[in-house]
């Protein structure tokens, strides 16, 4: 099983990376402290990059393996049988091999706070879906 955010939102969480990219690219031409400016231009500038090629690929994968969250900076797979709970953040909450509690969030499927409608319904069905899955 697949979950997926709606095309639009990975389309907004694209438009991180030009963001990221405008700033290096400022920082380099107009640094308003040159060393330390054009030292953060790198980091934006890699940071764009993986927005921008990431943000196609994010997805929350269950399968034989468990739950795998392709985010726009990590992935992480969580087997099966360590999933605790998913949380209404979402995140997915686990332990680990050594008994401690952790939590992956899935941030680009958001279930509160100001989303359009459609997009809203659209993500409590695809979480509502990976609570089935997980259970």
């Amino acid at each position: 099983m697949v979950l997926s955010p709606l095309p639009i939102t990975k389309v907004a969480c694209a438009l991180l990376a030009p963001a990221a990219a405008l700033v290096a690219g400022a920082l380099v031409v107009d640094p308003p402290v040159p060393v330390l400016s054009q030292a953060a231009a790198l980091p934006l500038a890699v940071l764009a990059v993986v927005v921008l090629v990431r943000s196609p690929r994010l997805q929350v994968r269950c399968d034989s393996r468990g739950v795998t969250v392709h985010g726009i900076l990590w992935s992480r797979t969580i087997p099966r049988h360590a999933v605790v709970a998913v949380t209404d953040w979402p995140a997915v909450t686990w332990r680990d091999a050594d008994g401690r509690r952790r939590w992956t969030p899935i941030t680009f499927l958001p279930i509160s706070g100001r989303v359009a409608g459609f997009v809203l319904r659209h993500n409590q069905n695809e979480i509502a879906r990976l609570r089935t899955w997980t259970h």
